[in-house]
């Protein structure tokens, strides 16, 4: 928790604001759920420090292999990789779209479908919203942010950090059979 709490943010509230900028909610976020911290960080450097932190205490990993069972039986649980059963107290699935491990939990074959919609996400400095007056509030802050615009067929959420100068943004939009590149 230490390293995490170096690269986390904890925002105080959720604004949920129209395409206008007009507040709908003002959303106070808790610091904690059930006596864990709820934070907000880049996922790749919280990807890197629980693998980092993983490796320290032994555990093996192996990448790039193609899972081809999960089981339990009431006291482990497990997969089968390459033939080979490994035990386990518990499994993460995070296999993805096409997720076998999602057929186990749930017991139904799901495929993934089309939603007519198509989100963009990026990282960038937290200086990149100081360029511009409608952004500039953010970067100069000193506090971590959340907020959110919603409008017809699109919405977007924009997180800062304070302690990484980052911001992520997340943007939605309905997808059209037109797409023009200039």
């Amino acid at each position: 928790m230490e390293e995490l709490w170096k690269i986390a943010s904890q925002p105080d509230s959720m604004k949920i604001q129209d395409k206008y900028g007009k507040i709908l909610l003002d959303q106070p976020l808790p610091k904690d759920f059930d006596g864990f911290p709820n934070i907000y960080t880049n996922r790749t450097r919280l990807q890197n420090l629980l693998y980092q932190y993983a490796t320290s205490i032994g555990i093996t990993f192996h990448f790039d292999a193609a899972v081809s069972e999960y089981f339990e039986d009431g006291i482990s649980a497990g997969i089968v990789l390459a033939g080979l059963k490994y035990l386990a107290d518990f499994v993460v699935v995070a296999d993805g779209v096409h997720s076998k491990g999602r057929v186990f939990v749930t017991g139904s074959a799901e495929k993934a479908t089309k939603s007519g919609f198509a989100v963009y996400r990026s990282w960038f400095p937290l200086e990149n919203l100081r360029q511009h007056p409608l952004t500039k509030s953010f970067a100069e802050s000193g506090k971590d942010q959340f907020a959110i615009w919603i409008a017809e067929d699109t919405h977007a959420i924009l997180t800062t950090n304070v302690k990484l100068q980052t911001c992520t943004c997340f943007a939605t939009h309905k997808v059209s059979d037109i797409c023009v590149l200039s």
